[in-house]
Formats: C-alpha cells, sequence, structure tokens
C-alpha cells in the first residue's frame, strides 16, 4: 500500500470514503448533465435539431472544426454519421460545403446566417439551465457552481456577440 494519500483520503481518513466522495461527485455530475439534456431538448426541438445535429452545428459555428474529417475527429464519430448530419444540416440551409481551392479533395464546412441565427437561439436556451441546476445542490455546491457558471456565462456571451 502506498504511503501516499490523495487529498480526498487525508480529508476523510480512508480509501473507502475517498470513493464515496468521488462516486457522490461523478453522480452529481451526471445529475447535472441530464438535466441540461432536458433543457436542451425544446430550443432543439423548436430548431427541429437532434442533439448530434446540434453538437455539429456549434462545433462548425465555434470555428472549432471546418471539415468532416476534423469533425469527425472532434466528437469522435464515424464519418459517415458525420456525413449524414452534414447532409441534413445542408439541406436545412444551416451550413453549405466548399471544395479547398488547395486539394479538391478536402470539403470546407461554413455556417450560414440562418446557421448562426439557429446557434444563437440554441445557446440563448442554455441560460435557464443555470438557474433551474441550482436547486439541486447543497451550500457548498452553489458556491462553486456560481464560480463555474460565472465563467460559462462569460463563454456564451462572447459565442453570442
Amino acid at each position: 500500500m502506498s504511503d501516499k494519500l490523495d487529498k480526498n483520503e487525508k480529508k476523510t481518513g480512508t480509501p473507502d470514503a475517498c470513493l464515496e466522495i468521488n462516486a457522490a461527485s461523478v453522480l452529481f455530475g451526471l445529475s447535472l448533465v441530464n438535466k441540461a439534456k432536458l433543457h436542451l431538448k425544446k430550443p432543439l426541438q423548436q430548431a427541429n435539431l437532434t442533439l448530434t445535429q446540434w453538437l455539429v452545428l456549434k462545433i462548425i459555428y465555434l470555428g472549432r472544426a471546418d471539415t468532416p474529417t476534423s469533425i469527425s475527429k472532434t466528437i469522435d464519430a464515424d464519418p459517415t454519421t458525420i456525413t449524414r448530419h452534414l447532409d441534413s444540416l445542408e439541406e436545412r440551409g444551416l451550413i453549405e460545403r466548399y471544395h479547398d481551392k488547395g486539394d479538391r479533395r478536402v470539403i470546407q464546412l461554413v455556417i450560414t446566417k440562418k446557421g448562426i441565427s439557429v446557434a444563437k437561439s440554441i445557446y440563448q436556451g442554455y441560460s435557464g439551465i443555470f438557474n433551474d441546476i441550482e436547486r439541486y445542490m447543497t451550500p457548498d455546491e452553489r458556491v462553486i457552481w456560481k464560480k463555474i457558471e460565472h465563467c460559462v456565462h462569460e463563454h456564451l456571451k462572447q459565442q453570442i456577440n
């Protein structure tokens, strides 16, 4: 057995207690993710997007990836699946595809004005997530959450503008 204790073990004194704390944190995190998904359900339905389609649109909107291959790698999804989502987004006028001028084999993805509008409206739907989630937190969790919420809120404001 190691002489080193992690900070949770030092605090609680036993590895079992450390596991309980970590398990509780994981469950709390999963609970927050599920609540966030519920909040996204309505804006996604209004935009007629699945969660994965939104993820693909969001990646393009944020400039994290601009080719089908890079999106596939970013979200660790099969390229064929990404192509189907891109087909759907393109049919709705949310993105456009162009052949790269330097290498015609490469497809470049560009979000349209309509796509930007949809992305902004979905981002605005995120705002209600934070208020609802707080109801399920202890006072200590709420303090930590407020710090996280501030950072996320500032990030979202930058993305919307």
